[in-house]
């Protein structure tokens, strides 16, 4: 079913993951990180 989701909404799954991956895995970086250096190259 998963696999269906995928092909019906490709693109939109593509712009979440790419989302996803430039925003909120940076996000949980910098959470788990909680480094000022870190901060100021945001």
């Amino acid at each position: 079913m998963e696999v269906l989701v995928l092909n019906l909404t490709s693109n939109k799954l593509k712009y979440r993951f790419l989302y996803k991956k430039n925003v909120f895995l940076p996000l949980k970086n910098f959470l788990v990180k909680n480094d000022k250096n870190y901060t100021t190259r945001q």
